[in-house]
């Protein structure tokens, strides 16, 4: 596929080993000076992160607001080891945000019963990985990772000295996956304007080229045998004229999200197979699985059962809202799974409801015959097992909260002998912690502690309540209070979350940053109201397509939080003059568009990394997502992207507004610039922090710290007429600092 088509398609979440390299990168860079502030009515302020950030708040609440803060961020990065004992785990925080020595990140081996940590050497910090770690023996991991000259290397983790060692591959291409056991990789080879995959025997450096395929028509999904042997893809082969032609590829897929392609006329649809290779035997099966001719689903990931004998698939089927004639591949809504045998033979179906959604969804093997099943469930994830032997299928025991993400999947690892699964979980009350869970009994137990202070601090409470919105609908969302703080009648301030996207799934989950306040603004006496709209999964397919079907998009999601909040009033959480919205990305446009729809609803308004006109969005990194959120073009019904575009409706915005954007933000700082200077014109307070270094969400400590309290103050000023808080700061002119490099 052409780089136009990948670069419409680019609304995946941050990568966790991504997220790990950059927050051991922010370590060595950040500096701290003076900076004079003071607090403002309305303004444009530009934050630099270098600077240490303001105190709006008291001594102990920043405090307290630190300790948040410095919650780290965990990663299972390996299986379990083959002697079912230990998994290389690492830790990372982004920094302090008031200075001091930053904790340094982490990297060891983690014993998965007893909990305890084999540290490895530091040295570790010049080469991350930037691939699966996996296991040589039960003594060796071992990753990809770039040296600092740029060059491939292999590094070694032992897991009894803790010493780390690289060496230098000599590769023809850059490698994409390395295989279990850490014999092979597979790397693509970049001839003239087309790509061999190449698989690369690093024992013997022999060269075994796959197949080829154009530039961008990289394999979706990559899945290995547990030996190293077996290889199988999912990939969609592209006709010759569309990857020589960029806009014509771009051309087709903006007719696939309008509806306007059938299937048997659908070359995204046609071309999604997947490629399998016998690596010991030299036997290649390329489209050896095809959607078409099916069933109209698609292959969208496959995996290995631990004895190679079983391949799962995860089937996706393509969304058609109402007024869509065709189904739509980029946008699927509903999953089910398959199991093949080694010659491809479909051997059994799984399909529930329990693990329908299609984005979320995932599976994989814990022994040959059993497939656990990881899926949201409402504002939940849920742990399903299937026994193939039996037909069982089951909810495990764990706790209410969300998975941490992992690439393909989640921080979800299965033993080998011993029946036990490790995780990374978190939730609203609970930072993120390990835990262990056996499959046969016993609930599950945390073998970690690491976030135990910020655990310690965050004083909330968590409540279910069920809203009426209609005579036929009852929907149920998460109250988010002060610990101290009854269920009504005694009401707080609340503020309503809207989360990015559109489309995943919401559900509960750790967050102390202003874009996820979920356990930072109950803790600082405002509440928080949680809950799926249209356009999410864990309700159903038909709940994910009515964001966009009928031309509702820009209403329809808006309107049921409306309701939502009416309800709330009325069962008596909340005044009617105490409530405010808050979301970034989507959730920046949802708390925008939410003010020109219900100009009188909210008290006050934190939009953060907001798209604010889709027409713009439509023409830079949005098309796809855009056109099949309106469903026509911007030149057949201009008119309707305006009237979906918060931009062209400020005049009319009489909500106090607080809003963030990042300086290096793809969404331009212009247009928010704008939109803030056309609210103020109108009469209406607004103020906008604009981070400098800052790309679409905040990274930084010192701008997570200043934005955290900015949006307590606003909140408080607002939905508080008494509160002592006046605001947010009004910082002084930053003080430049030479670019320092790690």
């Amino acid at each position: 596929m052409g780089k136009a088509v990948r670069k419409g398609l680019a609304m995946r979440g941050l990568n966790w080993v991504r997220l790990f390299r950059q927050a051991t990168l922010l370590l060595g860079v950040i500096v701290f000076a003076a900076l004079q502030h003071s607090l403002v009515r309305a303004e444009v302020i530009e934050i630099d992160p270098s600077q240490p950030p303001a105190s709006i708040l008291p001594p102990a609440e920043l405090e307290k607001l630190t300790v948040l803060q410095n919650t780290k961020e965990l990663f299972l990065y390996s299986r379990v080891s083959s002697d079912d004992s230990v998994v290389v785990f690492g830790s990372a925080a982004l920094g302090s945000a008031t200075g001091g020595e930053p904790e340094p990140p982490q990297l060891g081996f983690l014993n998965i019963t007893d909990g305890s940590l084999q540290p490895v050497n530091p040295a570790f910090l010049m080469t991350p990985p930037e691939s699966e770690v996996v296991w040589r023996d039960a003594q060796t991991a071992v990753y990809l990772s770039k040296s600092q000259a740029g060059t491939a290397v292999l590094v070694s983790l032992d897991r009894t000295t803790g010493s780390v060692a690289a060496s230098e591959l000599s590769l023809p291409g850059a490698p994409i996956s390395l295989a279990p056991g850490g014999a092979r990789l597979i790397a693509e080879v970049a001839i003239s304007e087309s790509i061999t995959l190449t698989a690369v025997d690093l024992t013997t450096g022999a060269l075994e080229p796959l197949l080829a395929y154009p530039q961008g028509g990289s394999p979706s999904s990559i899945a290995w045998s547990e030996d190293g042997n077996k290889l199988a893809l999912v990939r969609t082969l592209v006709p010759p004229e569309l990857a020589l032609d960029p806009d014509q590829a771009m051309e087709l897929a903006t007719q696939d999200v309008l509806g306007l392609l059938p299937l048997e006329e659908n070359p995204f649809f046609q071309g999604n197979v997947v490629d399998v290779f016998d690596l010991a035997n030299h036997e290649v099966h390329l489209s050896a699985l095809k959607a078409a001719g099916g069933d109209g689903y698609l292959f969208q990931r496959v995996s290995w059962s631990p004895d190679g004998q079983t391949l799962l698939a995860k089937m996706v089927r393509p969304s058609q809202p109402e007024d869509r004639a065709n189904p739509i591949t980029f946008f699927p809504d509903r999953a089910h799974f398959r199991l093949y045998d080694a010659n491809f033979v479909l051997l059994e179906t799984v399909d529930r409801l329990e693990i329908e959604a299609a984005q979320t969804t995932q599976a994989f093997f814990a022994s040959p015959d059993e497939v656990i099943f990881a899926a949201p469930n409402g504002p939940t994830f849920r742990l399903y097992s299937y026994q193939r032997t039996s037909g069982e299928f089951r909810r495990l025991p764990t706790a209410a909260g969300t998975f941490a993400d992992a690439p393909y999947g989640y921080q979800i690892l299965a033993t080998h002998q011993s029946r036990q699964l490790i995780y990374n979980q978190s939730s609203f009350l609970q930072p993120p912690e390990i835990y262990r869970l056996g499959l046969d009994d016993g609930e599950p137990q945390a073998l970690t502690a690491i976030n135990a202070a910020a655990a310690a601090v965050n004083q909330i409470r968590v409540s279910e309540v069920s809203l009426r919105l209609s005579e036929k609908v009852t929907r149920t969302g998460y109250l988010l209070r002060p610990a101290n703080i009854l269920l009504a009648p005694q009401t707080t301030p609340l503020v309503l979350y809207q989360q990015g996207g559109p489309g995943g799934a919401m559900t509960n989950r750790w967050g102390a940053t202003p874009d996820e306040p979920f356990s930072l603004l109950p803790n600082f006496g405002i509440s928080v109201f949680f809950m799926p709209f249209f356009g999410r999964e864990g309700l159903g397919p038909k709940f994910v397509d009515r964001l966009v079907q009928r031309r509702k998009f820009g209403a329809a999601d808006i309107d049921e939080a409306a309701q939502a909040v009416q309800a709330l009033v009325t069962m008596g959480y909340v005044e009617r003059d105490q409530v405010g919205i808050t979301g970034c990305s989507y959730g920046g446009y949802f708390t925008s568009q939410s003010l020109v729809l219900h100009p009188n609803l909210y008290a006050a308004a934190n939009a953060q990394c907001s798209p604010l006109d889709l027409l713009q969005w439509w023409e830079g990194e949005g098309r796809l997502l855009v056109s099949y959120a309106e469903g026509r073009l911007p030149t057949e019904s201009e008119w309707e992207y305006r009237r979906d575009s918060p931009l062209y409706q400020a005049d009319d915005i009489r909500t106090p507004l607080l809003l963030f954007h990042g300086e290096d933000d793809f969404l331009p700082v212009a247009t928010v610039k704008n939109f803030h200077d056309r609210i103020v014109a109108a009469g209406t307070p607004a103020t906008l922090l604009v981070f400098q270094q800052e790309g679409h969400t905040l990274t930084h400590p010192t701008s997570r710290f200043l934005a955290a309290q900015s949006q307590i103050a606003w909140f408080r000023k607002y939905l508080l007429p008494t509160s002592e808080s006046t605001g947010v700061c009004s910082c002084a002119a930053p003080i430049s600092v030479p670019t320092l490099q790690p």
